[in-house]
């Protein structure tokens, strides 16, 4: 059953740069937003699940997928526009229709195709108004970030932290980072932080095999290898 107060946000803008028109692409026989939309519909954890974009096709997309469609600002659809602008401003728009705003939502990335409907419900169970307002999900480093090498102006490269190059696996500390997936967050703590990641927040763990957000071409091939073999969508939750 969904939550009478909560709902999903999909920020989905035209105008990507290295995967032109990945919001829209075609992955495993669907465009790639369907996805996201078919996790968060399955989820039962919304009353509401809103794309927002300023884009005709990937809101045309949007709707036969099920969700509803927030005209975006064409200012908000611009490299300049962050996600938490996007997010204010269908939670403006919804306040002033209705007089408030829901008590929780879920800013669901549009390019992360394997995250379940379990894992939206999942992440969920951790949020605690007043204790834990904030749960991002968070996956493993796939390499060891400590043994990063930077380039230099010359051309030359050097370790960014050569005191901790030699570290034993034991003696790492245990790294995560965030896997571009969803963001789950009190509202009225979000409007007020303008943050994803205020004070309290708890980590969901997504395994690296369901953390693949499409960035580069080589995440549409390695996402292509990922979808389970003669379904149109993320493994059943």
């Amino acid at each position: 059953m969904a939550e009478p107060d909560a709902i999903a946000i999909i920020p989905a803008r035209g105008g990507s740069k290295r995967v032109p028109r990945k919001n829209v692409l075609p992955v495993g026989g669907r465009p790639l937003i369907a996805y996201t939309i078919a996790a968060a519909l399955d989820s039962g954890c919304f009353s509401r699940v809103i794309v927002s974009t300023e884009d005709a096709d990937i809101a045309r997309v949007a709707t036969d997928c099920g969700a509803e469609v927030h005209p975006r600002p064409a200012a908000l659809g611009a490299d300049t526009a962050t996600v938490v602008e996007v997010c204010v401003d269908v939670l403006d728009t919804i306040r002033a229709a209705q007089g408030r705003v829901p008590a929780t939502f879920c800013c669901l990335y549009a390019t992360a195709a394997l995250r379940t409907a379990e894992d939206i419900r999942a992440s969920r169970a951790q949020l605690e108004p007043g204790v834990c307002d904030h749960v991002v999900a968070l996956t493993r480093y796939w390499q060891n970030p400590l043994q990063a090498v930077v380039r230099e102006a010359d051309g030359s490269f050097r370790y960014m932290w050569p005191e901790l190059v030699d570290l034993r696996p034991w003696q790492r500390p245990d790294l995560y980072v965030d896997s571009g997936s969803l963001y789950w967050t009190v509202t009225e703590t979000f409007l007020r932080e303008r943050d994803f990641l205020g004070p309290g927040l708890r980590g969901y763990h997504l395994p690296r095999l369901r953390a693949i957000d499409v960035d580069e071409p080589d995440d549409v091939a390695l996402l292509e290898k990922l979808l389970p073999p003669g379904k149109p969508g993320p493994a059943a939750a």
